[in-house]
């Protein structure tokens, strides 16, 4: 008996017993049940639990809800820095303010935005390297159509830069010199590179301009080729450069007087064929000698002295010296040394002209041995003229007096007139004498 109802038992007796064994029945229970209380106590259950479930949601509602604003806490600020990620602003930081999930949540972003940053910095950094090269820069791919190009590329072949990205290799280079193309191609595969080739590029106005080109094959970490990086110098001007120190040095092998070149210290570094016909030293017999090894003892030590002290100081020297041939001769030369300034302005070379200068100083004794042979002749010549004049203007005086006397005296006896006639005869004989010698010396 409970409040909700009763149970009944029913229990036969023996003979009911076996007869109920023999039906395979040994009795009845019966349950009878409150209704009314039971209703009230199922009402009572579902009310307490209602009531339980009213305040777990109620509970979990309140936990949800400071769960959410401690979430709210981080993801608010995590969207807003993601938004200013989104933005280019890097810099763009979340506050930790715990140390559950949220807050490895936002040390994450932050490790995440600090490497951003990082990997941002040295690509702008690289990109800025590049964008600066005055060589050009170009990346193909395996297939040979461009995947990047720099700047200098872009200004020496007059293309803009989405006029080529994607495009064909081949566009850049004349169809005879694709050095992305046949053997050289082959070669820098399987070199992996290839350094200082000369190369010919097509810019976009159909010009050609010749290249110093180096590439080499860039491979993934699979081994697998990803691209070729080509850096190349365009060789116009090096090669005008070239030209005219070819022409320079054709004009000094080829130059009629000796040139020798010496470095600040005096030591020969180079002279021309010119050089090897004046002195009789060849190129092997001087290259690294000091130049004095070629002096003479004649010439006087202050000389040089002099001479050199002008030349370090960047001034040219010019004058003549006495030096001495291979064969021991010695010879006169008239010199011209010239500084040559490095890069920085400072002297590093100096270059000495030379002239064999022995015939002509000896043509100029000759002409100044014949000159005073001449001023000695003229003296002789004036010395001459005025004994001439003395004997000539002597015995001329004298008839001219004899003369005039007689005509102007007194008439006198013959033979006073005699004697003077014979003094007038003798100074005339005298007088074509002296004529006569005059021109036998003239003949």
């Amino acid at each position: 008996v409970s409040e909700f109802g009763r149970l009944i038992v029913d229990v036969p007796n023996q003979g009911q017993r076996d007869s109920l064994l023999a039906a395979s029945s040994i009795g009845s229970v019966r349950i009878l049940l409150d209704r009314d209380a039971l209703e009230q106590r199922l009402s009572k259950l579902v009310s307490q639990t209602v009531g339980a479930s009213m305040f777990t949601l109620l509970l979990g509602s309140g936990l949800f809800i400071i769960l959410l604003r401690r979430s709210l806490q981080v993801i608010a600020p995590l969207t807003e820095a993601t938004k200013k990620v989104a933005e280019g602003d890097l810099y763009a930081t979340v506050p930790v303010s715990s140390a559950d999930e949220l807050g490895e949540l936002a040390k994450c972003f932050n490790s995440m935005t600090e490497q951003l940053l990082h990997t941002t910095v040295s690509k702008n950094y690289v990109d800025n390297v590049i964008r600066s090269m005055t060589d050009l820069l170009i990346v193909f791919s395996p297939d040979g159509t461009i995947r990047s190009v720099n700047h200098a590329a872009l200004n020496l072949l007059g293309y803009e830069e989405q006029e080529l990205l994607g495009q064909d290799g081949a566009l850049l280079f004349p169809s005879h010199h694709n050095p992305l193309d046949g053997e050289t191609y082959q070669n820098m595969l399987r070199q992996g590179a290839v350094h200082q080739m000369a190369i010919t590029c097509l810019a976009k106005n159909g010009r050609t301009f010749p290249l110093l080109w180096s590439a080499a094959v860039m491979q993934g970490e699979d081994g697998l080729i990803e691209g070729i990086a080509c850096i190349a110098k365009d060789r116009t001007e090096r090669d005008q450069e070239e030209e005219q120190i070819r022409l320079q040095g054709t004009a000094l092998e080829s130059a009629a007087n000796a040139v020798m070149i010496m470095d600040r210290i005096g030591r020969i570094t180079w002279v021309n064929p010119s050089f090897t016909s004046l002195t009789g030293y060849t190129a092997d017999d001087v290259l690294g000698r000091n130049v004095r090894s070629l002096t003479a003892e004649q010439q006087a030590q202050p000389f040089y002295q002099n001479q050199w002290q002008t030349i370090m100081r960047g001034k040219v020297w010019h004058g003549e010296s006495t030096n001495r041939k291979k064969d021991g001769s010695l010879y006169t030369e008239e010199e011209t040394i010239t500084p040559v300034r490095d890069r920085k302005g400072e002297i590093s070379h100096f270059i000495s002209i030379k002239q064999d200068v022995t015939k002509r100083k000896q043509a100029v004794e000759t002409i100044q041995d014949a000159h005073q042979k001449l001023k000695a002749l003229d003296q002789l010549r004036s010395q001459f003229f005025a004994d001439i004049s003395h004997e000539l203007r002597t015995p001329l005086t004298v008839i001219r007096g004899e003369a005039e006397v007689t005509l102007r005296g007194k008439e006198k006896p013959i033979a006073e007139y005699r004697a003077t006639l014979e003094r007038i005869v003798q100074l005339s004989s005298q007088m074509n004498k002296l004529v006569g010698d005059i021109l036998f010396l003239a003949r």
